[in-house]
């Protein structure tokens, strides 16, 4: 039966850096009994670590039972045990020092993501800290949000040309506004863009599996502070760190990963919007129409057109009053009154619900 002893003071150090502590390392003895079962090779070497705290463990499950409400321990709470290492130091007494290596959550992936094994990788209490970064970048739009905020609006400009500008007749105008063009414009505007990014170490049987799961896909639920489609995952990468790892109920073997996940904001969402161009000036013509008669998908993909609904009631009113039941010209107008869009939303992107995905909280 092992026994251990901490804080070795020969091997004891702090780094702090701006008030935060950066990083600790500790030395633990190992001590054994003489008995039939004790290693006599260097397999003693991970029996002592066995005794001790396993990796990626947080610092609040190693201290005393009360230890996380000890003011004294506050100051650690954000260490993450990430390095150990074990040295016989006397044969003849069976005795192992074991050096820990603890780091701050932040420095590197020192943190459990989706633990296959809790007992083997606790999560840091149901919470997962990522790393973002915001930025401006510039986009051509022919629409704009005002203030940021609210539906998307058309850009226009418009023009009135004098009486005796001939060539005006063969544009569109409106009858009134006599001699007046107008048509889409288009601008270039900063929009506010971000990313989060997130490392820690995942047990999986299928890395593939997991990135598949997340790649491509823009958060279907609110998720970090924004509504859905607004966040977007655009790069998964992961490497093996122990092939051995554990095995599950069903017989596969959970391989541990150091994962880095990557997310991408967009102020204007991640479902594209496409706008009908008018080929003669290459820009939307003036009052396209967002969609709002949704096709069987449930997308909105047409538009009510007011005209020949003007003309649909117009005739029904006439049948109505002459025969007392609908005329099948009325109808065929009415059918006629949904027609394509000129601004539709494109939902082409897979939806996904990260907090489910990783079954944890997120700290921005």
């Amino acid at each position: 039966m092992p026994t251990a002893y901490i804080d070795r003071i020969d091997t004891l150090n702090l780094v702090e850096r701006l008030g935060v502590v950066r990083s600790l390392t500790r030395k633990a003895r190992v001590t054994f009994d003489r008995t039939a079962e004790t290693p006599s090779d260097f397999s003693i070497l991970g029996a002592a670590l066995d005794a001790l705290p396993a990796p990626n463990t947080p610092f609040s499950l190693i201290t005393p039972a009360d230890g996380y409400l000890d003011s004294r321990y506050l100051k650690f709470d954000a260490l993450v045990l990430v390095e150990r290492r074990a040295d016989l130091i006397d044969q003849e007494k069976y005795a192992v020092d074991v050096t820990l290596q603890y780091e701050h959550l932040a420095a590197g992936p020192n943190q459990a993501l989706v633990a296959g094994d809790e007992q083997q990788y606790p999560n840091r209490r149901g919470l997962i800290f990522g790393k973002g970064r915001c930025s401006v970048q510039e986009k051509t739009t022919n629409f704009y949000r005002y203030r940021g905020q609210g539906d998307r609006i058309q850009i226009l400009t418009g023009h009135t040309f004098p009486q005796w500008d001939t060539g005006v007749v063969a544009m569109l105008l409106d009858p009134q506004y006599p001699m007046t063009v107008v048509q889409g414009g288009e601008v270039t505007i900063p929009f506010p863009s971000a990313n989060f990014q997130i490392q820690g170490v995942m047990t999986t049987s299928d890395p593939w599996r997991v990135a598949d799961q997340f790649i491509a896909h823009i958060n279907g639920v609110p998720w970090l502070g924004h509504e859905p489609y607004y966040w977007l995952c655009s790069e998964v990468g992961w490497e093996v760190l122990d092939p051995a790892g554990v095995t599950d109920d069903m017989g596969f073997v959970q391989s541990s990963y150091q994962f880095t996940f990557e997310f991408q904001y967009n102020f204007d969402k991640w479902d594209p919007t496409v706008a009908f161009n008018d080929q003669r000036t290459g820009r939307p013509p003036a009052g396209v129409v967002q969609g709002n008669i949704a096709d069987a998908n449930g997308t909105l993909r047409f538009t009510r057109n007011s005209y020949l609904d003007r003309q649909a009631a117009l005739l029904n009113a006439a049948a109505l009053a002459a025969l007392g039941t609908p005329n099948a010209a009325a109808a065929a107008v009415a059918a006629a009154a949904a027609q394509a869009a000129a601004n539709v939303q494109v939902p082409a992107l897979p939806l996904a619900d990260f907090n489910r995905l990783f079954r944890v909280n997120f700290i921005e």
